[in-house]
C-alpha cells in the first residue's frame, strides 16, 4: 500500500476484498499500516491470508510512519471477515516477517494483542474448514472481546464447549453467533452459552451433536430469538421443536422466531411444522426434512 493510496483515500471505512487471491498477510499488514485509524469493515474472506495476519494488521497500526505520531491501534475497526481464509501458511507463503518495517516472533504472539489494538470490534467473522481456531483462541477473543455481537466459526473442528463457556462468561451482549460445524460443541456449552447470552436474537447450531436438553434451555432463556438453525442435529426430536416454540409455561419463543430451520433431522417428524404454523408468527419461516415451508395461517 503506497503513500499516494493513503493520501488518496484517507478516510476508507469499508475494504472488501473476498476472494482476491494475491491478498495475504503482508498485503493485510500494509491495510493496517494505511488504513489503521479509519476503517471500520474489513473483508478479507478467500484469500490465501492466515491466522498470522490478526498480528500483521494490529501491529503494522501500531507503528510509527516516519516521524509523524503513532498510530495507535485499529480504533475504528468494528467488523472482520475472514471467511474461507488460507489459516495456515502453504505454498504460496514465502515469507515469515511482514515487509514493511514490522518484525516479530509469530510463535510468541498472542491474540491478546490483536484486540487490545481493536478495542471497538464487535463482529467477527474467522470461519471454514481448519484446525488453527481453538477454543484458546476463542476464549482470548471473548476475554478482549467483551462488546462482541456477531460470532461466526463455523466448520472450525477444534471448537468445543470451552469456546462457549467463555462466550457465556465475557460476551452477554451476543446477538448472533454460528457455529455450524463445530461438532465439539455439545449440550454443556450450549446450556452455558443461552444461560449467559439472552440477547441471542440468532443462533446455528446445525450439525451439532446436541439434544433436546439444549432446545428446552433455548426455550427456557431466549426470548428475542428471531433465528434457529439446527439443521442436521440428528439427536434432537420433536419434543425439542416444541420445547424451543412453547418453553416451559407456552411462551418460549413463539412471539419471536421468524425462520425456524431442522432440515435432516431424523427425528424430528414433518408433522410438526403445522403444529408450529399454529403458534408462531403468520410470517414466519420453518425448514423441515427436504423442503421450504413458507408459513402462512390465513
Amino acid at each position: 500500500m503506497s503513500d499516494v493510496d493513503r493520501q488518496a483515500l484517507p478516510q476508507l471505512r469499508v475494504l472488501v476484498l473476498n476472494g482476491c487471491m494475491r491478498v495475504g498477510d503482508v498485503s493485510v499488514g500494509r491495510i493496517g499500516r494505511a488504513f489503521g485509524t479509519s476503517l471500520q469493515t474489513l473483508d478479507i474472506s478467500h484469500t490465501i491470508a492466515t491466522t498470522r495476519c490478526l498480528c500483521f494488521l494490529a501491529v503494522a497500526a501500531n507503528i510509527k510512519q516516519g516521524q509523524s505520531q503513532a498510530i495507535r491501534g485499529l480504533l475504528s475497526l468494528q467488523t472482520l471477515y475472514m471467511n474461507n481464509i488460507a489459516f495456515e501458511p502453504g505454498p504460496r507463503h514465502t515469507r515469515s516477517e511482514v515487509d514493511v518495517g514490522i518484525h516479530f516472533n509469530v510463535a510468541t504472539w498472542s491474540i491478546d494483542q490483536f484486540y487490545q489494538y481493536a478495542p471497538q470490534l464487535t463482529s467477527l467473522t474467522i470461519a471454514g474448514k481448519n484446525y488453527m481456531v481453538t477454543d484458546e483462541f476463542i476464549a482470548q477473543i471473548a476475554r478482549n472481546c467483551h462488546q462482541l455481537t456477531f460470532i461466526d466459526v463455523h466448520d472450525s473442528v477444534r471448537v468445543g464447549h470451552p469456546s462457549l463457556f467463555a462466550l457465556s462468561e465475557h460476551c452477554a451482549g451476543l446477538e448472533y453467533a454460528n457455529f455450524d460445524g463445530c461438532v465439539s460443541c455439545l449440550d454443556t456449552g450450549v446450556l452455558a452459552l443461552v444461560r449467559g447470552c439472552l440477547r441471542l436474537k440468532g443462533l446455528n447450531l446445525s450439525e451439532l451433536g446436541i439434544t433436546n436438553t439444549s432446545l428446552v434451555a433455548i426455550g427456557n432463556n431466549l426470548h428475542y430469538l428471531e433465528t434457529l438453525v439446527l439443521d442436521m442435529c440428528q439427536l434432537i426430536s420433536t419434543d425439542g421443536i416444541k420445547a424451543v416454540v412453547e418453553g416451559p409455561n407456552g411462551m418460549g419463543c413463539m412471539f419471536t422466531l421468524t425462520e425456524l430451520s431442522f432440515m435432516r433431522c431424523r427425528r424430528v417428524h414433518n408433522e410438526v411444522v403445522e403444529w408450529c404454523k399454529q403458534r408462531l408468527k403468520p410470517n414466519a419461516i420453518v425448514r423441515s426434512g427436504f423442503s421450504l415451508a413458507d408459513m402462512d395461517v390465513s
